[in-house]
């Protein structure tokens, strides 16, 4: 109701029918009496700082982002090397990375070359994203930067970026090291590229971050703490429907069914995400392998932008970063992503590779991930081909599952763009944070879903 009609003061009755006991809702008003309502005025009281704090982040935020000198005073006074090594504003360079929210900072080559630090990241939160499931969302990055960190598998998290509003302590962002070397999108367009052991070691690190799991203390301090409202239900699935209720209701508030460019999408896209549970019983039905249903740490985004090599591309040196969506899920869901993030690159011609070779290049990256999870001990060479071709069916069943969990995702992104109420009748996709067109991308990724669902009825069924 909230969504729906975008009020948070309202009433409404519930009828249950005494033979089926289905639940009707009925009789929504606003602004409702509240007789009987316990403590009013006090949740009255929680809303309005509610707002007032959602307000405040977004000022001081974008504030920030627009100050340069600002950025450069925080990193000093954070930064416990530079601020006791005399680094002054003058000495730093601000450069924008992503979104203008995303920015590395570093010391001029001029300026107290002993210095052991001279790039940071700063990182702050984008507030305007669908929804999670985390529990203590303020301490959420900073847990699990540091569990990773503990692990060998990411930066270090210098500090978390904090602020107080009506005596509220609120997440604003997070100062890390700078990961150096280039993303391994870039790194494939270099011609000496060894492109077979780059993705050998990038099923390496992938299993290497799932297998974090495992890890007593990061199961506490980050499983345990941060997830408890996914009561065992896989990432994947949690926010494939709560996605999918939001994106409906973005959808069906909007013109876009009228649209000359976006209507045939937007009726594809509607009858689909009402019928989604059949599609996810199809999926299931041609799964394979125990490895890849394993409920895992997810890194929920593994794509060619999202790995970096060290500048000399140096394949056994693959990190993983931009872990603000990871989480436990299965593990086939990394690999679908992959999947349909590659072949978007692919037909947006943003990589030169064939579709060929990302299946040689798969095989590469399920084989190395296989053998670091322990899946080959014991097995013949036989069992171990068997072991990488149940994997690999899955990996390509499943990517309807990722696709569409991303076109849900985009639509969400476009509606608090402002995407859904003032429609573009242009299909040019943009770069992100410089009017990224969320409606073309979530109109591409729908596109690989009805591919890879299409596909299913050719895969053979599971034992």
């Amino acid at each position: 109701i909230e969504l729906e009609w975008n009020i948070e003061l309202f009433g409404f009755d519930v009828l249950v029918d005494k033979n089926n006991q289905t639940h009707y809702v009925v009789d929504c008003n606003t602004l409702p009496g509240y007789k009987g309502v316990p403590n009013f005025l006090g949740h009255m009281n929680k809303l309005f700082i509610r707002h007032g704090i959602r307000k405040g982040l977004q000022e001081d935020i974008a504030r920030v982002n627009r100050d340069d000198d600002a950025i450069r005073s925080f990193c000093i006074e954070k930064m416990a090397v530079w601020k006791e090594g005399g680094v002054k504003v003058e000495d730093l360079i601000v450069r924008r990375l992503v979104d203008s929210r995303i920015f590395q900072v570093k010391c001029k080559k001029d300026v107290r070359r002993d210095l052991a630090v001279r790039k940071t990241l700063v990182a702050f939160y984008n507030w305007e994203k669908p929804r999670r499931i985390i529990h203590d969302e303020i301490n959420f990055i900073g847990n699990v930067s540091q569990g990773l960190f503990d692990a060998g598998l990411g930066p270090d998290q210098y500090c978390d970026i904090h602020a107080k509003y009506y005596g509220c302590d609120r997440y604003l962002g997070r100062l890390e090291q700078w990961v150096e070397g280039m993303t391994l999108l870039k790194a494939l367009k270099k011609p000496t590229t060894q492109r077979e052991k780059m993705f050998n070691c990038l099923g390496t690190s992938v299993a290497r971050f799932h297998k974090v799991m495992d890890n007593e203390k990061f199961k506490k301090d980050v499983i345990d703490h941060h997830f408890q409202k996914l009561e065992g239900v896989p990432l994947c699935y949690s926010l494939l429907e709560i996605w999918r209720r939001c994106s409906i209701i973005s959808v069906e508030k909007s013109d876009l069914r009228n649209s000359p460019m976006w209507g045939g999408f937007c009726s594809e896209f509607m009858e689909t995400a009402t019928t989604f549970e059949e599609v996810k019983k199809q999926v299931h039905v041609k799964l394979r392998s125990k490895y890849s249903m394993k409920t895992v740490y997810s890194h929920f985004d593994v794509n060619l932008s999202n790995a970096i090599v060290d500048n000399n591309c140096d394949p056994s040196k693959v990190t993983l970063i931009d872990i603000e969506w990871s989480g436990p899920s299965l593990a086939v869901y990394d690999f679908a992503k992959l999947i349909s993030s590659l072949e978007l690159q692919i037909e947006r011609k943003e990589i030169d590779i064939t579709m060929e070779t990302v299946k040689e290049m798969l095989r590469n990256v399920v084989e190395a991930y296989l053998c670091e999870i322990g899946a080959f001990e014991g097995k013949s060479e036989v069992q171990k081909q068997a072991e990488v071709a149940d994997f690999l069916s899955d990996c390509w069943a499943f990517v309807p599952i990722a696709c569409i969990l991303n076109v849900y995702s985009n639509l969400i992104h476009a509606s608090f763009d402002g995407q859904l109420t003032e429609i573009s009748e242009n299909r040019v996709l943009g770069k992100r944070g410089e009017n990224f067109n969320w409606l073309r991308h979530a109109s591409d990724h729908y596109a690989g879903f009805k591919k890879h669902f299409t596909k299913l009825n050719t895969f053979p069924r599971s034992g």
